[in-house]
This record gives C-alpha cells, sequence and structure tokens, in this order.
C-alpha cells in the first residue's frame, strides 16, 4: 500500500469483493491496513444476477465480512444482460457501479483483488490479439476512474500465497465455477499455462518491464503535449500541425491518438496506421472524432456529430455523464423534466443571438445542452474559465456543466475511465 500512496489521514476505502479467494484475501489484508491507518473499510460486492446462486452467495459475502467488523454492501447489475461478451460487459457494468457508489460518498479509493497470475494472463492475452507496448504493459497498480483511484496491491502476489492466507485466518471462500469453464477465453489461457508450466512470475516481470518503457514514451508524449495542444474545457482541442509533423512518428501518433481518445470518448486506442494516415492529411474522421485543417495551421479536434449521446434526464439533486466527457449536476430545486443532451442546430437557433459570438458548426452540433419543454436553458459558459453555466438564461442557477477530465492517467490500460 505504501507504493500506492499517499493517502489521507484516517482514509475511507473500497475493496472489491466477490467472495473468491483473491478478493477475500484483499479485503482481510486490507482491513487490517485500515485499521492500523486508523480508516474506515467498506466491502462492496456486485450481484450481476447472471447466475441463480449469485445473490445467496453476495448474502453469505456479507456475513462472514460483517462477522470480521467490516461494513458491506451489495450493489444489483440490473436490466436486460447481453447474450455475448458477458464477462466484459459484466465487468465493465461492476467498475461503474462501483464507482458511482464511491463517487456518491466522497470515497476516493477502490482496491480490487488482481494478482499475479492475472497480470500473466493478461499479457498473454493481449498478445495473443497484436497489442502494442501500452496493452502488454499490463495492468497498472494505480490508476485513476473517474473521481476513484483504482488500487491494485495484490499484482505481485501468488494466487496460492493469498489461498494459504485465508487458511491461516480460518476463512472460507467461494468456487465461482466460471472461473473453470472453458467457454471464456482467460479461463483456456490458464488451463494452456499450466498445461505448459509457464511462469506467471516472469511473464508478469516481462510486462513490468514494458510497463517501465511505456512509462518513458509518455514522458517524451507529455513533453510534446504540453507545446503543442491547446485544449477547451467544452469539448474540443487545437493541436499545432507542423510540430506534430515534425515531432518523432511514435511521439506523434502516440500524441494524436490521446488527444482523440480524450475528445471522442472512447475506450480503446484507435489504430496506428489509421493514426498515421490522419497526421498526414490533416483532416478526416476517426475515433468519433472529426479532424480539420485551420488556415493558421492549427488543427481543430472535436467531437463528431455521429454517435452523440440522445437526451437523457438529469435528476434533480443528482448527477449524470452524458457522452462520456461531461458531468451535469443539478440542484435539489431544479425544474422538473430537465434532460441533457446536444445543443445542435436547433438549439444554436435558439442560443446563437443571447450568446453573441460564432462557433464553428462541428462544435456547437455537439456542446452540452440543459433542455426543459423543448427550450434551452444553460449551456457553458465560453470564455470564462470556471466553466460551470451560461447565466444568459433564467434557470442556469441550477445546474452545473463541468467537462471531464483530460488527464492521461485516466486513459492507461487501453480503456476509458472518464
Amino acid at each position: 500500500m505504501a507504493a500506492l500512496g499517499p493517502f489521507p489521514i484516517s482514509p475511507h476505502m473500497a475493496v472489491a469483493v466477490s467472495g473468491g479467494s483473491d478478493s477475500m484475501a484483499l479485503c482481510l489484508l486490507l482491513a487490517d491496513w485500515v485499521r492500523s491507518h486508523g480508516g474506515q473499510l467498506t466491502a462492496l460486492t456486485v450481484d450481476h444476477g447472471l447466475r441463480p446462486e449469485s445473490r445467496a452467495e453476495s448474502l453469505q459475502v456479507g456475513i462472514w465480512l460483517r462477522a470480521r467488523g467490516i461494513d458491506h454492501h451489495i450493489l444489483f447489475w440490473t436490466g436486460p444482460k447481453p447474450a455475448s461478451a458477458i464477462q466484459a460487459t459484466a465487468r465493465q457494468a461492476r467498475y461503474e457501479l462501483m464507482e458511482s457508489w464511491c463517487r456518491d460518498r466522497g470515497v476516493s479509493f477502490l482496491a480490487v483483488g488482481h494478482q499475479l497470475e492475472d497480470q500473466a494472463e493478461t499479457f498473454l492475452l493481449r498478445l495473443g490479439k497484436g497489442s502494442g507496448l501500452d496493452g502488454l504493459a499490463g495492468m497498472a497498480a494505480k490508476r485513476r476512474m473517474g473521481d476513484v483511484w483504482l488500487l491494485r496491491p495484490l499484482l505481485g502476489v501468488s494466487r496460492a500465497r493469498l489461498k494459504t492466507t485465508l487458511a491461516v485466518g480460518e476463512q472460507d471462500f467461494i468456487q465461482d465455477p466460471s472461473n473453470n469453464n472453458p467457454t471464456y477465453e482467460r479461463v483456456r489461457l490458464r488451463q494452456l499455462m499450466a498445461g505448459m508450466n509457464l511462469s506467471a512470475a516472469l511473464i508478469a516481470q516481462t510486462s513490468d518491464t514494458l510497463a517501465q518503457a511505456r512509462g518513458s514514451a509518455e514522458a517524451l508524449v507529455d513533453h510534446a503535449d504540453r507545446l503543442l495542444v491547446s485544449r477547451h474545457p467544452f469539448g474540443f482541442a487545437l493541436l499545432d500541425g507542423d510540430g506534430l509533423a515534425d515531432a518523432p512518428t511514435e511521439v506523434g501518433i502516440r500524441l494524436l491518438a490521446r488527444v482523440l481518445r480524450q475528445i471522442g470518448g472512447r475506450p480503446y486506442p484507435p489504430n496506428a496506421d489509421r493514426v498515421l494516415r490522419l497526421m498526414t492529411e490533416r483532416r478526416g474522421t476517426l475515433a468519433g472524432c472529426r479532424v480539420s485543417a485551420r488556415a493558421d495551421g492549427l488543427l481543430l479536434v472535436s467531437r463528431e456529430n455521429r454517435g452523440v449521446e440522445a437526451l437523457i434526464s438529469v435528476i434533480p439533486g443528482g448527477s449524470v455523464i452524458w457522452d462520456r466527457r461531461f458531468r451535469i449536476t443539478a440542484l435539489a430545486q431544479c425544474p422538473p423534466g430537465a434532460l441533457v443532451g446536444a445543443l445542435g442546430e436547433l438549439g444554436w437557433k435558439q442560443v446563437e443571438k443571447a450568446l453573441g459570438m460564432r462557433l464553428p458548426p462541428s462544435i456547437r452540433a455537439t456542446l452540452p445542452a440543459i433542455w426543459i419543454d423543448g427550450k434551452v436553458v444553460t449551456i457553458p459558459r465560453f470564455g470564462d474559465k470556471s466553466g460551470d453555466k451560461a447565466c444568459i438564461f433564467t434557470e442556469c442557477d441550477y445546474f452545473s456543466l463541468q467537462a471531464l477530465s483530460y488527464r492521461e492517467a485516466d486513459l492507461h490500460e487501453g480503456r476509458n475511465t472518464l
């Protein structure tokens, strides 16, 4: 844990506990650590509802943990379940539920039980898919996930050690039958590793070495980023086109891919060959973004109109994320029936005169706006660094529109965590 800090005094930690050996061991170890630091630990179990016994297992986890004085909550994944990509979809839902729980309660740290074999399996899975340096660097021990720090304290600890820890502590755990189901790719890979006597420790060590190389490459990209990129807080960016062309090819590709992911809100980086082509042509669409060259040599990167999220409700006193790019928060006394969606040409006609400025069509088409009864009541305030709201409308004091963070640390591991 010391390597994952710093932590505040008396920290409140959340820990994901499925009931399996890895997460149960993490929970018990973390409970000791939190108590020694005068903090608080809350265990979160997500009931996906994918197996008939999942409800009973979630309740059993609560019984075990409460007997040890550990607070426990069950989060439910409701709604229709996918027919394919079940594990990936369930994993995404699990993280979203836990991140939302932590954010709503001001908990800044969520620990998960990925361990040594998980890291090795991740490396081999990504190797089989032709991943580059970023993918082969494996899972990070610490990364941002929206408003929460995701921690993996056990990446260097084997599954066998964790089971021994539970045995010494006289703690039972749940055997998930899906962990032995060869239908899943990770299970087949695990069985292959065992059959070939591959060393998980050596594989994970290779992944760690590549992670250090990735860090060096990202340091160069960070430097180029500071020199060449200007991001607007409401969802678009300007790049120095000549500077991008003059940068080393790998640095330029990584930098443009980073900006595309941030502006487009995509979970994975675009193909490097397509990024290189876009760098050369200086115009086109990729990864949910539109790139256009301006007369002054700057490249405008904005959200592509296609695929922008539809209108969603803004609950009084609540907070929603729209289009994976903006967080909208409403006061409890806000007017009923508020919706957030793209400003578009219809909304632009309503606000153009009051706004008193020009905006490129690609930007105004995807700018967030609060709508009530078919009328725009709030848009971001341009030219104001606080960027909360546009007070040219009567209802704007009830809403806050916040652009999500552009921190590249949020985007490691090939997934968007905004």
